[in-house]
């Protein structure tokens, strides 16, 4: 008996420590995903798009394609192809849409899912294209035959055409790129990368004895990031001069480049590949590249890279994992608070099945421009959308607070009961805008971490006061039977005090007989008679 009273005795002490800790504290939901919303398609989803603000994704699913505003999972709009999608992407500000859609390349306008025009620029092999950030200039060509289309939006007819094997050693488009203002465009091929300007000018032809498997161009057009199928990554100037090279060693499945220069001279970039390495890197000098830091993305057996994505600063990269037999997973890590000797992911998420890998007919990972934001979908029809930043650190995505919750995205605690926003969200059934949610006249925050009364019940104990009322009177608001003293109720007691006063003087100047000296007796007896007298009244 001696015993379980000491255990008794050290679990409400540790229960004593636990609840003061969480007084001084807003509480905290248990720790919530940032996937922010799923919308299912039911079929494959092969290509996922983002345009750079972040604000606009667009999804190719089997023979639909679909635009999104990242505030809800209700497509704005969709459009019924008829063929296969074989590359989608946006400008910067999502206004403009362009797809490669059977043998024909197809331009939208985000306000209509009618194409603004659309041309037949491949053939049985697919349609590949790319839009130039600032939505003003095309690039397009076929996964199967070695001409190249150059458009301007305002218009079907390509400013430019230019057929591979009348420059060189031909090949087909498995891969495109397009700087922010189409000043430079990337080509691709099984073994070459070509480079272009605006005016269809053969700037650079790079061979690669093996296949290029992904391009890449940084924002102004002056790098460009290539990786092939034995291991290697290549950091080209857009005249085709090799600035540097990474050596990987196995099969580059995704590479990607960021806007900003690093400080020796170069952009940060960064490359995954089919034995789950992924690398985050920059130039260092003339002709090698330092990788900054590498790992092996965790998952159940032997992972593979499927996708990789850089923020346009460097600052956020996204991957995500392949998985027939292995666990799929989404991952984004911060590169400035990671080292090469310390590589932990911001956070990961487990996904229903596996993600397309990026290939010449799919990219199965998107990240906005900041880094904010990054949409997968995955192979049985879902697309996922996350928003990774919690300015207040309460557990809700900023975009969440912003587009759906009243909550305020850069307070933990909105209304200041004491609670954090997403404790009341999804832990408590309380208002997070309210700090009295039931207006009793104690804060949720009281309620719950300090008298355990029931936040959305004025009277939690049913016994016909409020739980406030019960707190300031001294009685039990857990506890029917404990309730305030019965008492004259204040403002009837003032209104009685008042009367006294009143009917004292007017005795004392009409009706009081004049005390004999010294009857203190009498003194108090008198007063003691205008109050009764005065409580008769009320």
């Amino acid at each position: 008996m001696k015993r379980g009273f000491k255990y008794v005795l050290i679990f409400g002490l540790i229960l004593s420590v636990f609840l003061i800790q969480f007084s001084n504290n807003p509480v905290k939901a248990f720790p919530t995903t940032n996937n922010n919303w799923i919308y299912s398609t039911g079929v494959e989803i092969s290509y996922t798009a983002f345009s750079e603000n972040g604000q606009y994704i667009a999804a190719a699913s089997n023979k639909m394609l679909y635009l999104f505003h990242r505030s809800s999972p209700i497509p704005l709009w969709n459009y019924t192809t008829g063929d296969d999608i074989y590359s989608v992407e946006l400008s910067a500000d999502g206004q403009y849409i362009v797809a490669g859609i059977g043998s024909t390349t197809y331009l939208f306008n985000r306000s209509s899912s009618t194409p603004l025009w659309a041309n037949e620029t491949g053939s049985v092999a697919g349609a590949n294209a790319a839009i130039s950030a600032d939505g003003q200039y095309i690039i397009a060509g076929d996964f199967g035959n070695p001409i190249i289309y150059f458009f301007h939006r305002d218009s079907s007819t390509a400013l430019w055409t230019c057929d591979l094997n009348s420059i060189g050693l031909g090949g087909a488009a498995a891969s495109l790129a397009i700087s922010a203002h189409g000043e430079i465009c990337v080509v691709g091929t099984g073994g070459i990368i070509y480079t272009f300007d605006t005016f269809g000018t053969n700037l650079a032809m790079i061979t690669d004895p093996t296949t290029i498997k992904d391009v890449a161009v940084s924002e102004d057009g002056v790098w460009v990031i290539a990786g092939d199928n034995s291991g290697s990554v290549f950091i080209f100037n857009y005249y085709g001069a090799q600035m540097a090279v990474l050596i990987m060693g196995t099969e580059i499945i995704s590479v990607d480049a960021s806007n900003n220069i690093g400080k020796f001279g170069g952009p940060y970039f960064v490359a995954g590949d089919i034995t789950g390495n992924f690398s985050f890197c920059q130039r260092t000098n003339f002709d090698t590249v330092d990788v900054m830091w590498s790992c092996i993305l965790p998952a159940a057996m032997t992972p593979v890279v499927g996708n990789v994505a850089i923020s346009a600063d460097g600052q956020y990269i996204a991957a995500t994992v392949l998985g027939v037999i292995y666990t799929p997973q989404v991952f984004t890590f911060q590169t400035n608070i990671v080292s090469y000797f310390n590589v932990t992911s911001l956070w990961n998420y487990t996904l229903t099945t596996r993600a397309p890998p990026h290939d010449s007919h799919s990219h199965g990972l998107a990240m906005s421009a900041d880094g904010r934001y990054v949409a997968t979908g995955t192979v049985d029809g879902n697309l996922y959308f996350f928003d990774h930043v919690d300015s207040d650190g309460d557990d809700l995505a900023d975009g969440y607070e912003e587009d759906t919750s009243p909550t305020d995205p850069y307070l933990s605690d909105s209304d200041g009961d004491g609670l954090n926003d997403s404790a009341e969200l999804f832990l408590y059934p309380t208002n997070a805008t309210d700090p009295d949610t039931d207006d009793d006249g104690l804060t949720d925050g009281e309620e719950i971490l300090t008298y355990f009364t029931n936040a959305t019940n004025p009277d939690t104990d049913g016994d016909g006061y409020s739980d406030g009322a019960e707190v300031a009177a001294g009685s039990d608001p857990l506890d029917p039977a404990s309730v305030p003293s019965e008492g004259i109720p204040g403002f009837e007691l003032a209104f009685a005090l008042l009367a006294g006063v009143i009917i004292l003087f007017q005795n004392r100047f009409h009706k009081k007989p004049k005390p004999f000296a010294g009857s203190e007796f009498f003194e108090k007896e008198f007063y003691s008679d205008c109050f009764q007298r005065a409580f008769q009244i009320f």
